[in-house]
């Protein structure tokens, strides 16, 4: 087997098991966890896409740009759906018109298969303070401990994903690509991060609650 895909393998075996475990539960779980599965399975579909992508190309630039814009929209979605306010809805709406027209500026200007910097940047900032916004109201009104909170744990995951992703996108404007050791580490913590991540996730879906059983077969 081919060295580069065993240790992908390997760093997302967590991925793997919360995706399976996730269209396993699909049908049964609370509709408003929904959305966090399909994010999940994204995750992993992007994974093998960028992976057989690389191998035809050379480069994984082209699936990355796009799984950022789909990854902004369901997250913005799963967001939206928990929160209680009519304008909270109505700026996520409006937030993923703006991502949408701005990706498809940044396709027009420098192309699909390059590096969309600020588009990236910029979505993974939106997305952070979205999950700290819904932290801090979930704080407030938490009656559960916090292990078994799920909106708590997914909030936490998506904060400390893209806290670290956004540090990885803006060391690239200071020209992370010239020191090679510097890059290595970043990644290497990046990777650990990831791996810890997905751990979450799929602690999350396992316990994502059933809805009620008269809807089970609706």
């Amino acid at each position: 087997m081919d060295p580069y895909l065993k240790r992908l393998l390997l760093l997302t075996s967590g991925l793997i098991l919360a995706s399976v475990a996730g269209i396993a539960r699909y049908r049964f779980i609370d509709g408003r966890y929904k959305p966090f599965v399909g994010y999940v399975v994204l995750g992993l579909l992007f994974e093998v896409i960028s992976y057989l992508y690389a191998l035809q190309y050379q480069s994984n630039i082209a699936p990355t740009n796009v799984f950022i814009l789909l990854e902004l929209l369901i997250l913005n979605y799963l967001f939206t759906t928990w929160s209680d306010s009519n304008e909270s809805r109505k700026w996520c709406y409006g937030s993923a018109v703006f991502f949408c027209l701005f990706f498809i500026g940044s396709l027009i200007k420098v192309g699909i298969d390059k590096h969309l910097i600020y588009f990236n940047v910029l979505c993974r900032f939106y997305l952070l303070m979205l999950a700290t916004g819904s932290l801090a109201q979930r704080v407030v009104r938490m009656e559960c401990p916090y292990y078994r909170d799920l909106v708590f744990i997914i909030c936490c995951g998506v904060i400390l994903y893209f806290s670290n992703r956004i540090i990885i996108e803006s060391f690239w404007f200071y020209g992370l690509q010239k020191s090679s050791f510097f890059r290595i580490g970043l990644f290497a913590v990046q990777q650990w991060i990831n791996i810890f991540v997905n751990l979450m996730y799929l602690y999350a879906i396992l316990w994502i609650p059933k809805k009620p059983a008269y809807l089970t077969f609706s």
